[in-house]
């Protein structure tokens, strides 16, 4: 069984600012519309996995409203 609802769970896969146009406020417009999105859609979470030594995405994130969730990243090299 999944820890998490499927059918109103969204995921942010990838963001990314171009260098020049970072600490503008655009990421964090992204996502506040993003979220806006989800929720006119239903949707109750929102998950993004960042490396755990970015600091400064977790920054970002944090600053966002998120928090970490319960789930694991579990990961096998091939």
């Amino acid at each position: 069984r999944s820890p998490v609802e499927l059918s109103n769970v969204a995921w942010i896969e990838l963001i990314g600012i171009l260098p020049e146009y970072q600490r503008r406020g655009i990421g964090k417009r992204m996502i506040e519309s993003w979220k806006d999105l989800c929720r006119q859609k239903g949707i109750k979470k929102v998950h993004v996995m960042i490396n755990w030594r970015d600091w400064w995405m977790q920054s970002f994130f944090v600053s966002m409203n998120f928090a970490r969730g319960e789930l694991v990243d579990f990961q096998a090299d091939l």
